[in-house]
């Protein structure tokens, strides 16, 4: 019997062993809709539509950096922050946005986000598209998402 429960034990310590964890996991995934408010005055770099991705990233490993994404929704995503200065809020491209060794970032209005320029097409509630995250160490991870309203809002 304590054979069988040593034995037991050492095939469940391998086998977790295996059930590895991805090094990056992205969740709540979203993009705001399109609006009046969001194209023409609202594009700075006067290229049509746009909006803005906002997600969390999760780092099971050591650092790594959002380098920037791709979509069929937008010609051009950039990563971007947002900074506050003298009272105003100004939006600034960033070269990337960095993910902390086994820690969280996130993305959201007011901070950090991607931007959507050029869009062909507007976004409305209740939509999904794909979009792919190229990090520098993870590669390329592809996610979902959904095309709502903030929280607040």
């Amino acid at each position: 019997m304590v054979r069988m429960i040593a034995l037991m034990l050492v095939v469940m310590s391998l086998g977790a062993c295996g059930a590895t964890q991805p090094p990056i996991v992205v969740s709540e995934a979203w993009a705001r809709p399109t609006s009046d408010g969001m194209m023409g005055e609202g594009d700075m770099h006067g290229m049509g539509m746009s909006s803005a991705i906002y997600l969390k990233i999760a780092s099971n490993a050591g650092e790594d950096r959002l380098l920037g994404a791709t979509s069929t929704v937008s010609a051009t995503i950039e990563t971007h922050t947002v900074e506050h200065a003298d009272g105003v809020m100004k939006m600034f491209r960033v070269d990337g946005i960095p993910v902390p060794a086994n820690g969280t970032v996130e993305l959201k209005p007011g901070g950090y986000h991607l931007m959507l320029l050029d869009m062909a097409e507007p976004l409305a509630a209740g939509d999904t598209f794909k979009a792919t995250l190229q990090f520098e160490r993870a590669g390329s991870i592809e996610v979902d998402v959904a095309v709502r309203l903030p929280a607040e809002e």
